[in-house]
Order: C-alpha cells, then sequence, then structure tokens
C-alpha cells in the first residue's frame, strides 16, 4: 500500500490571509480502507484546516460533514434538531501527527463543535462548509472551544450538552 499523502505534499484547496485548507479525498480514503465503504454513503465533504492563530498548542482542525439520512447497513443517524438533514463536526487534530488528505486522521476528543442544520442537498451543504472553512482561514471564525458561541450562531446548540 502506498503511503498516505499528507498536506505538506499538496497544494491547499483554499487559502486566506491567516490559514489553509485542504480537501480531504474521500475516493482514495475509501480506496484505502474497503470495509468503510458503507461510511461514504453519510460523507459530504471533509476539510484539514491549518489556523496557527487559533490555539497555542494545535494548529490543525478537521472540519467534516455528514448527511443524516438513514442508509441501509448503517446505525439510524442520531437527529438532535428536528427536520435536520446534516451535521458538522470540528476537531482539534493531535499535533504529534502531519494530517493526511487520503487516510484516517488522529483526532482529539472530545469534538470541538457538532451542529446540525437542515439543507436543501449535500452540495448546499458542502457549500455551507466550504463558506465556514473560508471564514477560518480569513480569521473570523476560530475553530477553538473557546469561540463555540461563534459555532452555534452559524449551526445551532442542538449537539451541545445541557445543564
Amino acid at each position: 500500500m502506498e503511503p498516505a499523502i499528507t498536506i505538506h505534499e499538496c497544494k491547499p484547496d483554499l487559502e486566506g490571509p491567516h490559514g489553509k485548507a485542504w480537501k480531504m479525498d474521500d475516493q482514495l480514503l475509501y480506496k484505502r480502507h474497503p470495509n468503510s465503504s458503507l461510511a461514504k454513503e453519510t460523507t459530504v465533504c471533509g476539510y484539514i484546516v491549518e489556523a496557527v492563530w487559533a490555539h497555542p498548542l494545535w494548529k490543525y482542525y478537521s472540519v467534516n460533514c455528514v448527511s443524516l439520512k438513514n442508509i441501509p447497513g448503517l446505525s439510524p443517524a442520531i437527529i438532535r434538531m428536528p427536520g435536520a438533514t446534516h451535521e458538522i463536526m470540528v476537531y482539534a487534530l493531535n499535533p504529534n501527527y502531519v494530517p493526511t488528505i487520503d487516510d484516517f486522521i488522529h483526532i482529539l476528543h472530545p469534538c470541538n463543535f457538532a451542529g446540525q442544520w437542515y439543507a436543501a442537498s449535500d452540495e448546499i451543504a458542502a457549500q455551507k462548509v466550504e463558506e465556514t472553512v473560508k471564514e477560518i482561514i480569513n480569521g473570523g471564525l476560530s475553530p477553538d472551544t473557546d469561540f463555540i458561541r461563534d459555532w452555534v450562531k452559524r449551526f445551532g446548540d442542538h449537539c451541545l450538552k445541557k445543564g
């Protein structure tokens, strides 16, 4: 098996004054890990985002979007917002690993943010996620947990633990 493709080997898909972003290659990921093929039915898009300014300990984040549609063979999606069709998840990445665009990444738990919303199609959901990633690399939205209120404004608080 070929070694994974690190972000350092690729030109960023998006660049801004405060960061860069690489779109994860789902086709290559599922080719590398064929047993994960069912999950590809729910994957809408994913980005590795470099935001050095957001936190002193980690500079890379994962911003992913999945469809909440029911897929035979998978457990039903957990819908926390009635009518939601998509979910965004933001994770800080383990600084001990160089992120890859075609392999599983090393995320830190817990998730920095998860939110659900309604989008008329996967394409519209992907567009909203790309716009959100652009906000990060332009310096207007931090992926760090200290700025969760800014994420709630965009995606709601349905996935946050209450109390």
